[in-house]
């Protein structure tokens, strides 16, 4: 049987704008000297949850990385490289990931909380599971996916929030580092261009037309001299 080695690495990163916890998470194959998966990333949660009066509470929960106690004997390589990390009675996430062979994408990430090991107003023996399952992605082969800004998907039963991202599954090497990403934005063309094409055409469109009325005024002006 295959063995699998699982290592957790976590560390803080700031920016200009604040503290941002990040967990990098790395998922290999003993046997084979692989690493399949690499995700790092900050991720927080938005839900509500009911609480002891039977009302409701929406909060923001940031998935800790400085848990001194955690499980990921459920992440594996495989036809489907998964990454799964428990912490703290009965609280875990679930990312996974499929291929066609020449993409890949994540096709299940999933963050399941018991409400009453984390928030002492919840009613007791509460599980809230926020489920998003979307390929939207498309990461070509042998390629990371990159993106710092923040981004929120729309999941069942709340929002999924990630931040400073960088993940690479299916990974036939035995490093930790990321191959070359496919980054958000790289698609996306900058609103000065647009902006940039629109004012030039304006501006051609009015050195046209002065153009013309210059033109037809000496023309004007050279017939009125050939009446005199």
């Amino acid at each position: 049987m295959e063995k699998l080695s699982i290592v957790c690495l976590l560390f803080i990163s700031f920016s200009m704008l604040g503290s941002a916890d990040v967990g990098k998470w790395i998922v290999s194959n003993q046997e084979k000297n692989i690493t399949c998966l690499v995700v790092q990333m900050d991720i927080k949660v938005n839900f509500t949850y009911t609480i002891s009066d039977n009302s409701t509470k929406n909060v923001l929960y940031t998935i800790p990385v400085n848990e001194t106690a955690v499980d990921m004997t459920g992440s594996k390589c495989g036809e489907k490289d998964t990454l799964k990390v428990s912490w703290k009675e009965g609280n875990d996430f679930e990312m996974t990931f499929s291929s066609n062979g020449s993409l890949y994408d994540l096709s299940l990430f999933v963050v399941n909380l018991n409400t009453s090991s984390l928030f002492n107003d919840s009613l007791a023996n509460q599980t809230v599971s926020v489920n998003y399952e979307n390929e939207s992605f498309g990461i070509p082969t042998n390629h990371s996916y990159h993106c710092n800004r923040e981004q929120m998907f729309n999941a069942t039963n709340g929002y999924l929030i990630v931040a400073k991202v960088q993940f690479e599954a299916f990974k036939m090497d035995n490093t930790q580092l990321f191959s070359r990403a496919k980054d958000c934005d790289s698609n996306i063309t900058p609103d000065i261009v647009p902006i940039a094409v629109g004012l030039s055409l304006v501006a051609l469109i009015v050195i046209v037309l002065i153009a013309y009325i210059v033109g037809r005024r000496r023309q004007q002006a050279r017939g009125y001299l050939n009446i005199m």
